[in-house]
């Protein structure tokens, strides 16, 4: 028994000295691990040490090892041990993570809750980051999330299959690159177990199961009172896909991360709501890297600004969504200029995946920059003549799903609901409505103001070519000011009048609707002045944003009202652009209406007493302007 014995000892010294040995191969002390000094946590003190000092940083399981593991670690110690500077996080991701690694919700973290959600969290980031620059890339990630069992239950839609990883990469990430640090990897891991542990099937989660999967995600934390239904419903009316029923993954994962902001900046009021004071304190608490100015922050809630009286102070969750994920597309494109957005760079937002559907077809399908002849035609509607010899003379006045047969054939990948060919034209029209004085780039306010104007206009829609009756805009557009999510300010009510002039048979496109919702304003920023009336030179350059360049002389001369000491003709400019809109509106239905023979194959008739398409009105020699 005593010779068992001392064979048991031996082994297991040598086993402990094989141990050592290895761990002294594996893991060789450097720098304060062998001596006190230099002191390799703050800055050399003698010029010998510049060479020789190694400021580093443990790996991020590795932070709360020298902390006392008997002891629960506060928040600001949390911050402190953590240096979550070096892992590419900002103080308040850092305070995402400790709220969810405090398991039992008590504001305090242990070493126990700190060793499971390193095992379950941190470790398996760190084997995915191969280069150990704590950001993860396409490659990287997409090794990643295919290893994790999660993913085995998700079936993509086949639009989203070939860019999944992609997506769901720009959907989270702070950059302007597809980079996620430990953060944005740990909100996909939490998306992941929700979906897992509360999805209705592979492919699409319902309104009930999406209940259960954002409680479990973000709000486990948090106290929210709002309607979960309002967030689900709003996660499918931006997701850009008008036959989209419930909610794919994608489209899952990127309302879910929106009601995190939502509810992380709305904190510690848990309301529907965000208050104005609440959004800039978290703003300047830099509660989540958004990229938010406070100007920009301050203009948002000018633009919702229903109540002359009372400035708005609250954001509803669907006004935030629209305006989060323009944010979030601005900071994806802006790259050329600083805080300022180019005609390119705005071609290519307009074609995002994340870029409201409905608005890109609405715009496609418009119609501007008609020639002379198609503006001589129309300009008979405001039955006014020209100049002529006439008033020289005494006369008198006159009365005058997921199973549906789509799903096996591979044609249909990138079937859409509505089909349209892309109009660079339009994009371009577009660009120049909003633009100013500098017509190279937007800036943020006429960003937000386009996209907030394209979404009212979109919310009117009830036709097929994706336009709206002049009645209705009479007789809804009102009402629709505020009905519509993010809402309208009182200040962008000026311009109803404009739509009881137009002839109540004409559709108006989007284009000319926001010509018609700018051009007051692009008049103020134009002139500056308190000058009423302006001269001809800014009158043609106003027409030529808004894709009226061609517009007769003699449309222009009917709100003429003389000229200015330097002997420029002068324009009223609100008279000027009735006409200008009713000549142009006209226009544009005539080409929609002669357009039907060619698209659907009318029959002609060319016999002279009963012709179809009809006869130009306009005259060889005509009177009429």
């Amino acid at each position: 028994m005593k010779i068992i014995n001392k064979v048991f000892a031996l082994v297991v010294i040598i086993a402990c000295a094989s141990s050592v040995l290895n761990q002294a191969v594996d893991y060789p002390p450097e720098y304060n691990q062998k001596y006190n000094y230099p002191n390799n946590f703050e800055a050399p003190t003698n010029v010998t040490q510049f060479d020789s000092l190694n400021y580093t940083t443990p790996y991020l399981s590795h932070v709360l090892f020298e902390a006392d593991p008997r002891k629960k670690i506060r928040r600001h110690e949390f911050f402190d041990l953590t240096r979550f500077q070096a892992f590419r996080l900002t103080k308040g991701e850092a305070d995402s993570i400790f709220n969810f690694a405090d398991g039992n919700r008590d504001d305090l973290l242990s070493s126990d809750e700190w060793d499971s959600f390193n095992g379950l969290y941190v470790f398996p980031f760190e084997a995915c980051d191969m280069n150990h620059d704590y950001l993860l890339d396409e490659a990287e990630f997409s090794n990643c999330f295919d290893k994790d069992p999660r993913s085995r239950f998700i079936v993509f839609r086949r639009k989203h299959n070939q860019n999944k990883y992609k997506e769901m990469m720009w959907t989270v990430t702070s950059r302007a690159e597809a980079l996620l640090n430990f953060h944005d990897y740990l909100f996909i891991r939490r998306a992941l177990f929700a979906w897992k542990n509360c999805q209705s099937n592979s492919k699409f989660i319902s309104k009930g199961a999406f209940k259960c999967a954002v409680r479990s995600a973000i709000l486990s934390n948090v106290h929210f009172t709002g309607d979960l239904d309002i967030i689900y419903n709003a996660g499918i009316n931006l997701s850009n896909d008008v036959h989209l029923i419930e909610l794919d993954f994608i489209n899952y994962l990127r309302t879910l991360y929106c009601a995190y902001v939502f509810t992380s900046f709305g904190q510690p009021i848990n309301i529907p709501f965000i208050e104005k004071t609440a959004f800039l304190k978290a703003l300047k608490e830099d509660r989540l890297p958004t990229n938010f100015e406070e100007s920009e922050v301050k203009y948002l809630y000018e633009l919702i600004n229903t109540n002359p009286m009372i400035p708005v102070t609250k954001m509803n969750y669907e006004s935030f969504q629209f305006f989060w994920g323009y944010h979030r597309l601005w900071n994806k494109y802006q790259v050329e200029r600083p805080l300022l957005l180019t005609k390119d760079e705005l071609i290519r937002l307009i074609d995002d995946e994340f870029n409201s559907q409905k608005f890109t077809i609405a715009l496609d399908r418009a119609r501007t920059r008609f020639t002379s002849a198609q503006y001589q035609e129309a300009s008979l509607v405001l039955q006014k003549k020209r100049p002529n010899e006439a008033k020289y003379f005494f006369s008198f006045k006159q009365d005058g799903s997921e199973n549906t047969a789509m799903l096996w054939n591979k044609t249909t990948v990138n079937a859409t609901y509505f089909n349209h060919t892309n109009n660079r034209t339009n994009r371009e029209v577009l660009f120049s409505i909003f633009a100013n004085v500098n017509k190279e780039v937007w800036t943020k306010d006429a960003y937000y103001k386009a996209m907030a104007l394209s979404n009212l206009y979109v919310s009117l829609i009830s036709d097929w070519r994706q336009l709206v009756s002049a009645p209705d805009f009479v007789d809804k557009l009102m009402d629709q000011y505020t009905k519509v999510n993010p809402p309208i300010s009182f200040t962008q009510r000026d311009n109803y009048q404009m739509y009881k002039y137009l002839p109540r048979e004409v559709y108006i496109d989007i284009l000319t609707f926001l010509s018609i919702e700018n051009y007051k304003y692009k008049f103020r920023a134009y002139l500056r002045s308190s000058n009423t009336n302006i001269y001809e030179s800014y009158a043609r350059l106003m027409l030529a944003d808004f894709g009226m360049e061609n517009m007769p002389d003699t449309v222009l001369d009917t709100a003429r009202k003389g000229y200015d000491n330097l002997r420029r003709r002068t324009y009223d400019p609100n008279e000027l652009m009735k006409n200008c809109f009713i000549v142009h509106s006209v226009a544009a239905e005539n080409v929609r209406s002669n357009a039907f023979v060619t698209d659907y194959g009318l029959k002609e008739n060319h016999d002279p007493s009963r012709r179809f398409p009809r006869w130009p009105r306009r005259a060889q020699a005509s009177p009429w302007v």
